[in-house]
């Protein structure tokens, strides 16, 4: 099955105001502890950074998690070598085909390395039996190192990403009957990538990558090392073959917040996180536009009630903006019903890995 789904354009967050996330504090008020349903055996908490890839991070953590729940392992103890990359994700929540025929996905959008879908990155490797890097071979905090990490140096960040479209597009400039300029420009280009990025481009490397058709695929070819997707390099889902993606049925038909909620409690109480996108963190969202879309983890579901025996619906959300935010928003336990209005449950908005029936 091949999911025919919209582009969700995720936001580079330092550029983006965050609206939708009501964290539900329970220090005052008490928790329904037979309401609760928390999936904890979780991998360790990846962020996105300033590369709008939410839906990436949100694919690798119910990839790894489903792998950790059908092997029996701790997630939460995991290495490297066990997570699937972000990054190496990337290209295939770009991915949406129906058959022989291709998506609606825009130009721009197959020119935007931080654009895709939370469905297509789960659709493309579990129903295909494929594989993506490990994040151990392919680690954005590993190629950032340079300056300082993944989580250092924001704008510092933001200038290297400027930077690297920038010489995308000049080296289209470049006059087909000048030989020279071609060197330098390709001489110039490979020292300033290497010198912001840790990187080890090979001429070859550099001059296919500069030959592509979009800075989407510029990007990846740049960003993944071709070693990274070799079989000792990458992951695939165990007992994929038995294993397929789901989206609810209702969602972007007849979808509401009690048809979605009963779904999150389904697949919570089978012991799965879900995906979640579509959620629009625009000041006042609108149905039919939205400049900033993001995708998360759904790992928990309770309800809380205060004095008076007022409750209000909570979802615990892994967001890919890291642990800092986590725990500055009541580790991700946020008011359900505010969020999720947000993603006005359109197609798509939730996704998951189930039991194939």
């Amino acid at each position: 099955m091949k999911l025919m789904i919209a582009t969700l354009l995720l936001p580079i967050l330092s550029n983006a105001q965050v609206y939708g996330f009501k964290p539900v504090n329970s220090a005052n008020q008490k928790v329904d502890a037979q309401s609760q349903i928390e999936i904890e055996n979780l991998p360790p908490q990846l962020t996105q950074d300033t590369l709008g890839i939410c839906y990436a991070v949100a694919a690798s953590t119910l990839l790894t998690a489903e792998n950790c729940r059908s092997m029996k392992t701790d997630c939460r103890s995991i290495s490297e070598e066990q997570v699937f990359s972000p990054l190496g994700l990337a290209p295939l929540g770009r991915a949406a085909e129906d058959g022989e025929k291709k998506s609606t996905k825009s130009k721009e959008d197959a020119a935007d390395p931080y654009a895709g879908n939370i469905a297509n990155a789960l659709e493309e490797l579990v129903s295909g039996g494929g594989f993506a890097p490990s994040e151990q071979c392919l680690s954005l905090d590993k190629i950032l190192s340079r300056v300082g990490g993944a989580e250092e140096g924001v704008e510092v960040q933001l200038q290297i990403w400027s930077k690297l479209k920038d010489l995308y597009n000049n080296s289209k400039k470049i006059p087909k009957d000048c030989e020279s300029c071609s060197n330098s420009f390709y001489t110039t280009a490979k020292t300033e990538i290497e010198g912001s990025l840790n990187l080890n481009l090979s001429e070859t490397d550099l001059l296919k990558a500069f030959g592509k058709e979009t800075y989407a695929e510029f990007f990846d070819r740049v960003m993944i090392s071709p070693a990274c997707k070799k079989l000792n390099k990458s992951l695939g889902l165990e007992f994929s073959s038995k294993r397929e993606v789901k989206l609810d049925p209702e969602i972007g038909k007849t979808g509401n917040y009690s048809q979605i909620l009963k779904t999150i409690k389904g697949v919570l109480n089978e012991g799965r996180p879900l995906g979640l996108g579509n959620i629009c963190l625009d000041a006042k969202p609108t149905k039919k536009s939205c400049q900033n879309l993001h995708g998360a983890v759904i790992a928990g579901y309770r309800k809380v009630c205060d004095s008076k025996g007022a409750c209000v619906d909570s979802i615990k959300i892994l967001n890919s903006w890291g642990k800092s935010w986590q725990k500055a928003n009541n580790d991700g336990w946020v008011d359900a019903k505010t969020l999720l209005d947000r993603t006005f449950y359109a197609e798509a908005t939730l996704t998951w890995i189930e039991d194939k029936k």
